[in-house]
């Protein structure tokens, strides 16, 4: 009864960190789309400013924001992409090393009963 204890005690933590994984996921997605609303309401600005700066000497100042603007701004959304993947692969593995406790416990249980016969 003890091995089976131990197991459940770390599916519990494992359980416990798939959740906190999840929120972390939600909160990921969520940063991510408040960003990328800024980043259509940022580019309709940007729009309204090269109308402005076209007809004038100073559009090359413009383009080199612009284009600042959005390098640093796919650098953002790539970067958010890249902690939800991480996130995403984390709970995969953390799911898996479930699956398998599982399985122990499955396994314990039944030489438990098998002993008790």
């Amino acid at each position: 009864m003890e091995q089976w204890d131990e197991l459940h005690q770390k599916e519990q933590k494992l359980l416990e960190k798939e959740d906190r994984l999840n929120r972390e996921i939600k909160q990921v997605r969520q940063i991510k789309d408040l960003y990328e609303a800024h980043f259509n309401e940022s580019g309709d600005f940007m729009s309204e400013l090269h109308h402005t700066f076209y007809k004038n000497d100073g559009n090359y100042i413009y383009e080199s924001i612009r284009d600042d603007y959005l390098h640093e701004s796919r650098k953002i959304i790539n970067g958010l992409d890249e902690d939800e993947e991480a996130l995403i692969c984390a709970k995969k593995q953390v799911q898996q090393e479930i699956t398998t406790v599982f399985e122990e416990k499955k396994k314990v249980a039944l030489e438990e009963a098998s002993y008790e016969r």
